[in-house]
């Protein structure tokens, strides 16, 4: 006869070689998942990058840092200059 109720529970919860097993199967499969997720996050985030980048390029440079009220000025400024 137990004299511990909870030494009779902690020997049912004892893992057997099957539910280790299952558990390192599970560990495993979650350290995979894991390092897929951060591998497509880890290309998402830089094909992210790389439109952002070749947008900001598209702009001339001396129009970059030009607030969006001013571009017509701007513009104008640039196309009477081209004219010249």
């Amino acid at each position: 006869m137990l004299l511990c109720p909870r030494a009779a529970f902690l020997s049912v919860m004892a893992p057997s070689d099957d539910q280790a097993a299952a558990l390192a199967a599970l560990e495993a499969e979650m350290a995979e998942r894991k390092d897929h997720l951060r591998r497509t996050y880890t290309a998402a985030a830089r094909a992210l990058r790389e439109r952002i980048e070749l947008r900001a390029h598209r702009l001339p440079r001396e129009l970059r840092d030009v607030r969006l009220r001013d571009l017509p000025a701007a513009a104008a400024a640039r196309s009477a200059g081209s004219e010249a």
